[in-house]
């Protein structure tokens, strides 16, 4: 028997029906195999997962757990609160900076400010740091709160944990966008749209380093050094990378402007880039969720801070600090 060969409409419907059947198999796809997308959030210290069992289960959402670990701030100047790892050493270090000195998404006892005691006494220094970083905190605010701490208490160092989003960042604003029905097409317009935000947070860091931005970080800089020194103290600036793509890091300029401005204004500098850059950036995060520097890299940048102090002699003679008032 022979059989006709199809016709043209015949032809059109089983091509039809062959692509909706592919487009349901990719569909199925992307909703069983893909996970919801991730939301990222820089601001928060709440985590929907445990990738390196560091966290604690700090309390349930929906049923769901959620992790992080302890964080008691002092109710009216926001600095983290925690037992010293050596409460007997003298506090001799000042530490300045936002959520990342601070330590969001890390252990106290983790965080590179106090890790810094044990390490210096390994060096024969006897030194621990006041860590009065906040979340939050830009260049301005750092500046106004080394004032206060300066003038309730005296300090032979001061240790500036300067990120680059210090000088400001001017962000366009985000268009809304309407999730899709489909999951292969909300895949696909979530990372384009993940794309999009990612070149224009990198020009925003880019432009924060340059004419009036760069102009005011300086004159802050400036005015930060003056002050310390007006104490008898001395500053070291510690600039601390983005967490991304060490390979192809978009940001060296701004670690270079930044060097060449503390250089020219007679600052001490410490680039923490070379510190961290050996290791994938996404080891060294909280979270996948959260950039901020984990309990790896907070060791890591304890050891940089620690051996710039000791190659730089900048605790050789103690001046007698004095322990500060805990608000």
């Amino acid at each position: 028997m022979i059989e006709e060969p199809l016709s043209t409409s015949e032809k059109l419907t089983s091509l039809g029906i062959g692509l909706v059947a592919t487009a349901a198999v990719i569909e199925l796809a992307f909703r069983v195999l893909l996970p919801s997308p991730t939301v990222f959030n820089n601001e928060s210290d709440a985590y929907p997962t445990n990738p390196r069992g560091y966290f604690e289960e700090l309390r349930q959402e929906d049923g769901a757990p959620v992790y992080g670990v302890p964080l008691a701030l002092a109710p009216h100047t926001g600095e983290r609160i925690g037992t010293p790892s050596k409460p007997a050493a003298a506090p001799r270090i000042l530490g300045l900076g936002d959520s990342q000195g601070m330590g969001q998404g890390v252990r106290f006892e983790d965080t590179a400010f106090d890790l810094m005691a044990s390490m210096l006494e390994d060096e024969g220094i006897d030194a621990r740091v006041i860590n009065r970083s906040v979340r939050g905190y830009d260049i301005d605010e750092v500046v106004d709160r080394a004032k206060r701490e300066l003038s309730a208490a005296s300090y032979d160092l001061v240790i500036y944990w300067l990120v680059l989003d210090d000088f400001g960042l001017a962000m366009p604003p985000r268009s809304e966008r309407k999730p899709s029905i489909s999951a292969a097409a909300e895949f696909f317009s979530h990372t384009a749209a993940q794309w999009a935000v990612s070149t224009q947070t990198t020009q925003a860091y880019l432009d924060a380093f340059t004419g009036l931005s760069l102009e005011h970080g300086t004159q802050k800089l400036r005015e930060l050094e003056s002050l310390v020194a007006s104490h008898d103290a001395q500053l070291l600036v510690a600039v601390m990378p983005l967490l991304y793509d060490f390979e192809r890091y978009p940001f060296s300029d701004i670690h270079t402007t930044l060097r060449d401005t503390c250089q020219s204004t007679g600052i001490r500098c410490l680039d923490l880039l070379e510190a961290l850059y050996d290791e994938p950036a996404a080891s060294l995060w909280v979270h996948s969720i959260d950039h901020h520097p984990n309990e790896r890299a907070h060791h890591a940048i304890a050891e940089s801070m620690t051996e710039a102090i000791v190659r730089g002699g900048l605790l050789v003679a103690p001046q007698g600090a004095t322990e500060p008032v805990v608000p």
